[in-house]
């Protein structure tokens, strides 16, 4: 009986133990890991291009086999699910894996390796991506009509830039009295697209036309379209009617959509100005992005330009503040402007600037002795106007260089007056560069207020001045309502200064063949896919930008340029911002 009833007891223990639940994993924590997410996954999640550990002590991963070409750009993505996007590697925009189009030179298979970690060498797309080429590919052909009959799905597709030129079955054009037609397409002047040839409803075989930048832009402010196409371009037609670009492409409107009807809404993007370097500032200064604002505020062109860097920008000056000011206790004096440092800044005096071919940033006392080009002169003019900045000689303290200042100092000299107005600031604030002063009257900052401070300013008066800088100039984009305006700052030019805008851009609207442009006028010929508008030399300090006729464009920059009443014309000012719907 005592052994039957312990079989018993060991049977309902073990059918216990056998009850108890593995800990398998769910679906979604099945499908958690890194992904490959780019130009050739329309920017979505594919498990075809998920990343698998390649080495655990490095914790490095790889994707093997993948065939990219230099059209394609991508990140890497962490995904806790297989669906939704948690993290981008690197983060923020404009700096997908290839985006200067210059890092994958030739079509072929690779594989791609990532650490999320950020441990790679030099060699390392921000120190976190890498491919190497297993193997070539070769390069599509121009279809024959014969390939049209080899795949069922096999034809001509509209395929859109923003879309990634992805196919999609619904956007397939038929023949039709010899060419190619697709009917009910809803596009607007903002929507760039070509024609593609897709063998196999999945890839593309051929686009046209070929090349970057030329995508067809419809012409017609209407909403629905008819696209006809003719695969060899021979079909000029009559370009101011039917709008046949290098005679392949035409889009003219035609009437209501019907049920079957396809739709592409444009993307659009309301920011204006585009910080270049910002995801670069994050990843060498970790931790302050999220305490401090971060506006680049002049970029420096190469003197040649290089083909690793596709703005051809060699230096960029970089204004930071903290978002929660500090009493400042010091000051510097950078040629005869004396700065004050009135907040907890990553960089000396909230200006530092980035080194476009190192990849390094530079806090401005430091950089202003590395012989940076034109730096001096440019930050000299964006300092000036800065509140808690000051001007060497200005012994009266109002802000400016006046013969009133020459006069400060022939009285303080003769015993007249004091000039502790302008000299207390130095008792309580420690010099963080430059000579220490004892007052602004200072202005050859030599230790003492003398009769030479008083004859240098008046020599600089009759534009002879002791701290000499090049005609140079800035500009800023401002808001106001729904107005964009551009304002542009010379300095140390004769007066009067006459300015020119220009704004060139990669997609143009309807409007472009109006005369809706403001200030702005054709500077040459727009070909579809790119404008160029301007306002000539004018007196203007500040003008409004026509983004509104524009609707939505791509890639704009802004370009100002000065000239003084000598005719000595400025360095170019440059900003580069999206358009705002």
């Amino acid at each position: 009986m005592k052994k039957a009833i312990a079989v018993l007891l060991a049977f309902a223990l073990l059918t216990t133990i056998i009850a108890v639940p593995v800990n398998a994993l769910t679906e979604e924590e099945a499908n958690a890991g890194y992904y490959l997410v780019g130009s050739m996954t329309n920017w979505r999640i594919d498990s075809n291009y998920r990343l698998t550990l390649n080495d655990p002590q490095t914790e490095e991963y790889i994707l093997r086999d993948i065939v990219l070409s230099p059209a394609d750009q991508f990140k890497v993505v962490y995904s806790k699910n297989g669906s939704e996007l948690t993290d981008w590697y690197p983060i923020g925009f404009d700096n997908s894996y290839n985006q200067s189009g210059d890092r994958i030179t030739e079509s072929g298979t690779y594989n791609v390796y990532f650490r999320p970690n950020f441990n790679g060498n030099e060699d390392w797309y921000y120190e976190c991506i890498f491919k190497e080429k297993t193997n070539d590919v070769v390069p599509p052909t121009s279809p024959t009509e014969d390939d049209h009959t080899g795949e069922p799905d096999g034809g001509y597709y509209i395929v859109f830039k923003y879309d990634n030129y992805r196919i999609r079955q619904h956007n397939r054009l038929h023949m039709e009295f010899g060419s190619y037609i697709i009917r009910d397409v809803t596009l607007s002047t903002s929507t760039p697209f070509k024609i593609a040839y897709s063998a196999d409803l999945d890839d593309v075989t051929y686009l046209y036309p070929e090349g970057e930048d030329n995508d067809y832009i419809p012409r017609y402010n209407s909403r629905y379209f008819t696209v006809e196409f003719t695969p060899d371009g021979n079909n000029k037609g009559d370009s101011a009617d039917m709008g046949w670009y290098d005679g392949y492409v035409s889009a003219y409107p035609c009437e209501p959509p019907q049920e079957d009807s396809t739709e592409y809404a444009p993307v659009t993007n309301t920011e204006m100005k585009r910080n270049l370097y910002e995801d670069a500032f994050t990843r060498y200064l970790p931790g302050w992005k999220d305490i401090c604002s971060y506006e680049e505020v002049y970029y420096h062109y190469n003197a040649e330009p290089c083909s690793d860097n596709p703005y051809s920008l060699d230096w960029v000056l970089v204004r930071t503040a903290a978002l929660v000011p500090i009493d400042g206790d010091r000051y510097g004096v950078f040629d005869d402007a004396v700065i004050y440092n009135e907040q907890y800044d990553p960089f000396d005096f909230g200006y530092g600037v980035y080194d476009c071919g190192a990849g390094i940033y530079y806090g401005i006392t430091e950089a202003w002795d590395m012989g940076f080009p034109d730096l001096h002169d440019v930050f000299i003019n964006i300092v000036k106007n800065d509140a808690a900045v000051n001007t060497l000689g200005d012994a009266d303290f109002d802000g400016e260089l006046t013969i009133i200042d020459v006069t400060y100092i022939q009285r303080f000299l003769a015993s007249m007056i004091d000039l502790d107005n302008s000299s207390w600031w130095f008792q309580y604030y420690g010099c963080g560069f430059g000579t220490p002063l004892e007052s602004l009257a200072d202005y050859d900052d030599d230790g003492d207020v003398t009769i030479l401070d008083a004859t240098r300013i008046q020599r600089a008066l009759v534009g002879d001045p002791l701290y000499a800088h090049d005609f140079t100039l800035t500009a800023r984009i401002d808001r106001e309502d729904s107005r964009v305006i551009a304002r542009a700052d010379a300095s140390f030019g004769a007066e009067p200064v006459a300015y020119k805008y220009t704004i060139r851009g990669t997609v143009y609207a309807m409007s472009v063949y109006g005369n809706d442009f403001g200030s702005f006028h054709y500077d040459e010929t727009p070909e579809p896919g790119n404008f160029t508008v301007t306002t000539g030399w004018i007196a203007d300090s500040a003008v409004e930008l026509p983004v509104t006729s524009m609707t939505y464009n791509d890639d704009l920059t802004l370009t100002v340029t000065a000239k003084d009443a000598s005719g000595k014309v400025s360095q170019r000012a440059v900003l580069y911002f999206r358009n705002v719907y």
